[in-house]
């Protein structure tokens, strides 16, 4: 699905990351690992083509639709979650399942908060929405930058669940996190962004 080869990262002369490789196949989660400052959201950004590499090789599948979720969730404040979610499908013209869209609702807790606006909303509460939005997008590959933070335990249990269930449809993410022991729970494979920036 995705292959990376030699990529290569720095800013104002300071190296950020340097040869790395990796490679994730349907249904795999890579877990990004390493210290504040080793490169993880950069890398996120660069695969998802919001930042570009210094150098190396990015090879993607053909017809492979990418989605990516940052720190900022890219929600309209005085949008409620509902005006938001419907917004973003409308702009990027994909299809809701209600079925599975009532299910996620209920999975991430967003049915009592979901006529709410997002100034009103908890860190918490906005990270869920985020995701929220990227789930009902169906993406092949999806990129999650921290998201187990800001949430609390039912969440955390409640969003890996929905992790293994992407990957038993064939999904596949790349998530980074400094929590290390949620994110063995779910990932197939590893890599420590320390390794790559000595």
């Amino acid at each position: 699905m995705i292959t990376v080869k030699n990529l290569s990262k720095s800013y104002n002369g300071q190296r950020v990351f340097s040869n790395l490789d990796f490679s994730v196949q349907e249904g795999e989660v890579l877990g990004i690992i390493g210290g504040n400052g080793s490169g993880k959201s950069t890398l996120l950004k660069i695969l998802s083509k919001i930042s570009l590499p210094d150098s190396g090789e990015i090879s993607i599948s053909e017809n492979t639709m990418i989605d990516y979720l940052g720190h900022e969730n890219m929600f309209y404040e005085e949008m409620t979650i509902e005006e938001n979610i419907s917004f973003f499908t409308q702009f990027r013209n994909i299809g809701e399942s209600k079925d599975n869209n009532f299910r996620l609702k209920k999975s991430l807790g967003l049915q009592e908060i979901y006529m709410k606006k997002m100034y009103e909303l908890s860190y918490g509460q906005k990270k869920k929405s985020g995701l929220y939005r990227i789930f009902i997008h169906n993406a092949d590959l999806i990129l999650l930058d921290e998201p187990f933070s800001g949430l609390d335990k039912k969440s955390v249990k409640n969003l890996i669940q929905e992790i293994k269930d992407l990957t038993l449809n064939n999904k596949s993410l790349i998530i980074s996190s400094n929590i290390n022991e949620i994110l063995e729970s779910v990932t197939t494979k590893t890599i420590n962004m320390d390794d790559f920036n000595e």
